[in-house]
């Protein structure tokens, strides 16, 4: 079904966009992704393996969305995780049509979706697939368990599979100079690199001066590393607040000391004053981009980080926040000394981060896509 036609949208233009995505089940760093794409853009139908729409926010709800069957599993959303072996099933029973432009936000199986011959194929790449072309980020939790018994075996269709479909992609972009290189070194492939963007008319400093407590915001699974900063602070008995949940939330539990408090997730209003609040961002994962250091240095609040992937490319050292080398607790604990032996200004930190603002990233995606390479139908 072809989408209505209506007043140009800033992004597309006169362009019928779709947009494949791996799933919209939660709030996460790849749905504000979406969001920040879709801000001010007309309605543009919308794909994906599977859909809750209590969990997303409204706004993805105002564009029609097809999903696949795998989707009417009962309870999906819990266990949607261990149905990798349908993932590429799911993706190949959808069908793009109709549209001029193809964009998909990858880090699964989403920019496998099959789509018409003339459809331009934009693959937005979050990050090629982790669990399949860099199982060590996921350490022995992963190796040791039947999940990883299980990826071994499906590993080498699946790299087989993941590599065959990038010949429907025309070009790729990446969110950071970390995933252009991982494009470049897994499927052989170049790509520019556009930077997500975040709300900083949202996230803004208070003016007010910290408090004592350190903050993580993360997912609780296993590449996330949140242990390394649980333990950290279990040693050095600083008070420490987790945002965030997921299947390793009992055991970081029981290996927290008494000063660390796991609140779960929250809204974006309370996460805004925990930033605001914190005396820093602790990050202690690897990650392509990282919105959430983006977010905390928004509001003044500067990142204690592993030096490793996206965070080199968000947080300046010495400026908005402090980088430890080597992912051990003792790293970060001399990390966290070194922290409180210097002066942060917020004013000093924002300005870090000021180049990341939505109208930004918005106004880089118009400039591609005006390139020439993707034809617009009211220049026909």
């Amino acid at each position: 079904m072809s989408l209505p036609a209506k007043t140009p949208s800033p992004v597309w233009g006169n362009r019928q966009v779709a947009i494949s995505h791996d799933w919209l089940l939660n709030r996460r760093g790849a749905e504000r992704v979406l969001k920040a794409l879709l801000s001010g853009a007309r309605q543009t139908r919308l794909y994906t393996l599977f859909l809750d729409p209590r969990s997303i926010e409204s706004v993805f709800l105002q564009h029609p969305i097809t999903v696949s069957r795998l989707n009417r599993l009962p309870g999906v959303d819990r266990y949607y995780r261990y149905l990798l072996p349908l993932f590429r099933a799911g993706i190949e029973s959808l069908h793009v049509k109709d549209a001029d432009v193809l964009i998909s936000i990858h880090h699964s199986v989403a920019k496998g979706i099959p789509h018409d011959p003339g459809t331009k194929h934009i693959c937005y790449c979050l990050t090629p697939m982790r669990y399949l072309w860099e199982p060590h980020l996921y350490g022995d939790a992963l190796s040791r368990s039947w999940r990883g018994s299980a990826m071994r075996l499906l590993s080498r269709r699946l790299k087989e599979w993941d590599l065959e479909v990038n010949r429907t992609v025309d070009r790729f972009v990446a969110i950071s100079k970390t995933v252009q290189d991982r494009v470049n070194a897994v499927y052989g492939r170049s790509s520019e690199v556009i930077y997500p963007g975040v709300d900083l008319d949202f996230f803004q400093p208070s003016g007010e001066t910290g408090e004592g407590f350190y903050l993580v915001v993360s997912a609780l699974v296993p590449q996330k590393r949140v242990d390394i900063a649980v333990e950290s602070f279990r040693r050095n008995g600083k008070p420490l607040l987790v945002v965030g949940s997921g299947p390793l939330r009992k055991r970081l539990e029981g290996m927290s000391g008494a000063n660390t408090r796991f609140l779960g997730w929250v809204s974006d209003e309370q996460l805004r004053d925990l930033y605001r609040r914190a005396r820093a961002l602790v990050f202690p994962g690897v990650e392509e981009f990282g919105l959430v250091p983006v977010e905390a240095q928004a509001c003044g609040c500067p990142v204690i980080g592993f030096g490793n992937g996206g965070l080199t490319e968000t947080v300046t050292e010495l400026q908005s926040g402090i980088f430890f080398r080597e992912p051990m607790p003792a790293a970060l604990s001399d990390a966290i000394e070194q922290f409180e032996r210097r002066r942060f200004h917020p004013r000093e930190v924002r300005a870090a981060v000021e180049r990341f603002s939505i109208p930004r990233f918005q106004a880089e995606w118009c400039d591609y896509l005006s390139k020439g390479w993707v034809s617009n139908p009211a220049a026909r």
